[in-house]
Order: structure tokens, then sequence, then C-alpha cells
């Protein structure tokens, strides 16, 4: 990757660059009537600052203003009659206090000394300028960081992923289910129970008094079993005519729905990942966190998206299968009590296979989802590294420009300092240095976010890869019979992609490190020990 620079005009994004204090108004017709005049800040800056969308709506005109007054070489007066003013200590909406370039990286041609009768505050031009370690980053702290999953653009796909896993209704069903069928089961126990005590009675009574043959003691014992025989198989056949309809045919019904669900909300979410990435702002970077969800919170939607769908399919997967247990425990039941052991087996065996069968139809069926899915985050990462690396290295030229005018000595080294900065730290008449300290740490913490991004996504991806790879290891159990050997190569594999992941998180700390983070540290480190050298320091300024 290379560092693309600039002239000094075009050194921030290709924009020119502005200023955090105001021009004046007009006075007489002197030749220097437009004098002082100063660029204000653009709108894309301003956005990065964390200006609201409404207030950033509002320096759409300015802006178009500023371009069509160039081939001019002057403001118009009904144009600058729109242009906002702001008092002598006024500032832009946004970070109020915050400044910009210091007045060599505007030509000379655009401001003249100026003449009002009372000056505003103007900084000193021999002084550095640090406002764009505040002014180019994106905002920081985020209003609305991936890792909390709060934006409210995907509130509704919360709610979703919580019906999604809901599972009360479910229980209720299942509940209702159990309760039923242990009333029948212990009706059930107990006939059997009773029936076999009148048999037993009987039979004493009858062979006390001589009534009862041998014949007819046998008969009496096959008539009992006969009766207790039937008793298991209506109970077992009511078992699973009470299962089909209480809890298999709505629970069917819901998981389906849900299903469906998932499928739309899933398509409409990577419908709109489809259209942000056609789109291709260069805002989207900087917007990301606090207008729009970042990319990262879209993608762990999704995830969830999918993941609950998979626990779904696999409800409906189970609840079949329990239906089958049942079903082949009336088929069984016959076999079991003539004790026909051939018949047992030979039905046994078939059961087998056929849940054989629908586990393999099942795991290639959630195999194939997962590829899917995986295609679809892949796709989503690489965009995303993209986009969040190259708006990282549109910054870091400037960045490191203002960082290395910042001398080794510091002693007698002045920094442009916004006058209500003064009135809510007045430490910094004394101690100006503490200001630039801060927005050294602002900057780093701030900048360090497109390093996290990418970190983060890389980390989402590599946690599809494994599941993908265990999906597809359980698919090839299947057709082996060497699982030991399956377990080695799924282990090499699953250690391959951790080294990938270290390797590109390694590849990106390395970028940031040699950029830009190594040289914001030596600066921080740098007035640090300046500021305690001059008593200027305290402990909890390293906190903040």
């Amino acid at each position: 990757m290379s560092i693309v620079t600039g002239l000094d005009e075009m050194d921030s994004r290709g924009r020119a660059p502005s200023r955090w204090w105001e021009d004046q108004s007009h006075s007489g017709d002197a030749p220097n009537n437009d004098a002082f005049k100063v660029l204000e800040r653009s709108k894309r800056e301003s956005k990065y600052m964390g200006v609201p969308l409404e207030a950033r709506n509002s320096l759409a005109f300015v802006d178009n203003v500023q371009s069509s007054s160039a081939s001019d070489g002057r403001w118009q007066s009904h144009e600058a009659s729109q242009q906002p003013l702001y008092g002598p200590d006024e500032y832009p909406p946004g970070k109020v206090g915050w400044h910009e370039e210091d007045s060599s990286s505007v030509p000379q041609t655009h401001y003249h000394p100026p003449t009002p009768l009372s000056a505003p505050y103007t900084p000193d031009p021999r002084s550095l300028d640090i406002s764009r370690f505040v002014t180019l980053p994106p905002p920081y702290p985020r209003h609305h960081p991936a890792v909390s999953n709060s934006h409210p653009d995907l509130a509704e796909m919360r709610s979703v992923v919580r019906c999604l896993n809901e599972k009360e209704e479910a229980e209720a069903i299942r509940e209702s289910y159990r309760s039923q069928t242990l009333g029948k089961r212990q009706r059930a126990e107990s006939w059997c129970k009773h029936q076999r005590s009148i048999h037993k009675q009987d039979i004493e009574f009858r062979i006390e008094h001589g009534e009862m043959s041998q014949e007819q003691f046998d008969e009496a014992n096959l008539e009992l079993e006969a009766k207790i025989t039937k008793s298991e198989k209506e109970v077992a056949q009511a078992d699973f005519d009470l299962f089909q309809n209480t809890v298999l045919t709505p629970l069917h019904s819901i998981f389906t729905e849900r299903i469906n669900l998932a499928n739309s909300s899933f398509d409409m979410l990577n419908g709109r990942l489809f259209s942000d990435a056609q789109s291709r702002s260069p805002n989207l970077p900087q917007e990301e966190g606090d207008e729009q969800p970042e990319l990262l919170e879209k993608l762990t939607q999704l995830k969830w998206l999918f993941e609950a769908r998979e626990t779904l399919h696999h409800r409906i997967y189970d609840l079949l299968s329990e239906r089958n247990d049942k079903y082949k425990a009336i088929v069984l039941l016959p076999y079991e009590q003539s004790q026909n052991q051939n018949k047992y087996v030979e039905a046994e065996s078939f059961f087998a296979k056929d849940a054989q069968e629908r586990r393999i139809t099942f795991e290639q069926a959630v195999y194939s989802r997962a590829q899917a899915f995986l295609s679809v985050i892949e796709n989503n990462v690489t965009r995303g590294v993209e986009v969040q690396l190259s708006a990282f290295w549109d910054i870091a030229p400037s960045l490191l420009e203002v960082l290395h005018k910042i001398p080794s000595d510091l002693e007698g080294f002045g920094i442009q300092i916004p006058a209500s900065e003064y009135d809510e730290n007045p430490s910094y008449y004394e101690h100006p240095m503490q200001y630039l300290y801060s927005l050294l740490g602002h900057a780093e913490k701030s900048t360090y976010q497109f390093i996290e991004s990418q970190i983060n996504l890389f980390c989402l991806l590599h946690e599809i890869r494994s599941h993908a790879l265990i999906v597809r290891g359980r698919v090839d159990a299947h057709g082996r019979d060497a699982s030991w050997a399956a377990d080695e190569e799924q282990k090499r594999e699953e250690l391959k992609l951790t080294e990938d992941l270290k390797e590109k998180v390694g590849v990106v700390e390395g970028q940031w490190a040699d950029a830009l983070g190594r040289d914001l540290m030596e600066a921080r480190e740098k007035v640090r020990e300046y500021l305690l050298e001059k008593g200027g320091w305290d402990d909890e300024r390293e906190e903040v």
C-alpha cells in the first residue's frame, strides 16, 4: 500500500483545508473589504467530528457557495449573507473548541489582514495548528459502537432474533403434552396392576375351591396377557396420536413460520449489505457507528439470524425424529410382546438405517447453508477491510505530517489553542502541552478504530470458517471408516485457520504501528516527559 500525499491545500482527503475561527464582516469600500476571508470547515470534515446529520445538512449550502465563488475569486454579497456567522469565541457545530490548519496551508491570495472594529480571537501563526488530530479521524468514542450491538437502525433485527429464539410457547406446548401423556400412562399402569390383582385373587379363590383345572388356568393367564398386551398397544398408539396432534403439528407450524421470518430478515439485511457495497461511499467508515450501524454490527446480526435459523432447522429435525421414535415403538411393540426376535431385529435395522439416512440428509443441508453463509461473510469482510484500510491510509499521511512538525525539544514550542479551551482548562495557560497531549491521545484512539474494525471483521470471519469446517467434518465422517484420521485432519484444518487469523491480525497491527501508531506513541511519550519535567503532569491525565 502506498501513502498518497498531495499539495498543502489538498492534504485533507482531497479538499481544501479550513479554519476554526470565523471571518468578520466588511467595512467600507476599501480595496481589502473582503480581508481575512477564511475557509469554513468542510461539510465532510464536520461529519468526522461527529456533527449531527441536521447540522451537517445546513452546511451543504456553504459548500456550494464556496465552490461557485472560486471562479470569481471573491464572495458575492448575497452569498455572504447566507453564510453562518460566529462571534469572536464561537465555533461551528461539532466539537466546539477544536480548530484546524495553520494559515500557511491556505493560499495567501484568499485572505488579508482584518479591519473590523473589534479583532476576533486569532491564533498565533507562528504556533503549530494541531486541530487535524481531531478533525480528520472519525468520532470517538462512538455513540453506537459495533461491539455493543445497540444501533437503533438494527433494533428491528434484534427484535426478530429475540422472537426466533423465544422458547416459552414451545415449552408450554410440550409441558401440556407431558402432563397429558403422564396421566394416561399412570392410568394405564394402574389399570394393569388392578387387572393382575383381580386375576390373582380369582385364580387363588378358584384353586382353593377346586373350581379350576390346568387348562382353565392357562386359558385365564393367556386372556389376562392378551388384555394387557392390547392395553399397551392402545397406550402406545394414544401417545403417538397425542404427540402428533398436540406437539408435532403446532410446533412444526411455529418453527416453519419462524424459519420463513428468518429467511426474509436475512435476505433483507443481506440486500442492504449488497447495496452498501455498490455505493462505495467514502464517508461510510466515518458514518458507521454513529449515523449507520458498522459493518461488523450488521454482520453480527446476520450471524445471529443464521444461528437462530439453524437452531430452528435442528428443532424441526429433532421433532420429526421424536415422532419417528414413537412410531417405531408402535411397530416394535408386537414383536417384543410375541418375543419374535427375528422380526424385531429386522424392524430395528430398518428404522436405524432410516434414521442414518435422515441424519446424512440433514447434515448435508446444514453444510450447504453454512457454505452459502460463509460466502456472504467472506465477501463482506473483504469489502469491509478494504474500506477501513482505504479510509485509514486516506488520513494517515496528513496526521503524520502534523506529527513530524512537533520538534524533539519542546522548549519554546507553541501550539494553537482555542479560547474556549482556556476557559475550560485554565492550566493550559501555564502548561499548553497538556492540550497537545490530550489531542494526541484522542487521535490515537480515534484512528485505531480503523484497525480494531479490521481485526474484529477477521475474527468474525474466522468464527464462521471454523463453523463451516466443523459442519463439513460431520458430513465427511459419514463416508469414512477411520474416524481417528478424520479427527486429526480436522484439527490440522482448525490450526491452519487459527494461524491464518494470527497472521492477518499481525499484518494489520504492523501496518498501524509503521504508518502512524509508533509515531503517535513516541510523540505522546515526548510530551509526557516534558510535562513531568515542567510539573504539568498529573496521573489523572493518563486515564483521560
